[in-house]
């Protein structure tokens, strides 16, 4: 929606989305943080309420769950990255032909299955397991 002007572009839209995007990045690092490299519920707190913008109590709430689901908040990061890239292909791919529309849809028309599966249906690539 922000790449295509909805609201008139209006840069909180823009900020909205950017925050989203933050959220993903802080999520992966206190994964990663909390259970491979010792970070402390301070050192979470912080990051989560002063850097990433998170409320007191949902930054209490994303502590506690990644802590008991671990990988899991990773997963949110690196399925956007997928699917970054595998726009940026169809791009390639596409030249000209490339519209946000046409990626869409044929991205939702497959469900909700893995990333590489769509890239390999979407591109007529092998099926890898």
């Amino acid at each position: 929606m922000v790449d295509t002007g909805f609201d008139d572009w209006d840069p909180l839209m823009r900020l909205g989305n950017r925050k989203t995007y933050l959220r993903s990045v802080v999520n992966a690092l206190i994964d990663q943080g909390i259970h491979a490299d010792g970070m402390t519920r301070d050192e979470a707190m912080r990051l989560l309420t002063h850097d990433a913008f998170q409320e007191e109590a949902e930054a209490e709430a994303k502590w506690d769950r990644a802590r008991l689901s671990e990988t899991q908040l990773s997963t949110y990061f690196v399925g956007v990255q997928e699917h970054f890239e595998l726009r940026r292909q169809a791009e390639r791919r596409w030249g000209d032909k490339f519209t946000l529309k046409r990626y869409h849809d044929q991205v939702l028309s497959y469900g909700s299955i893995p990333v590489r599966h769509v890239r390999a249906l979407m591109f007529d690539l092998p099926i890898e397991p």
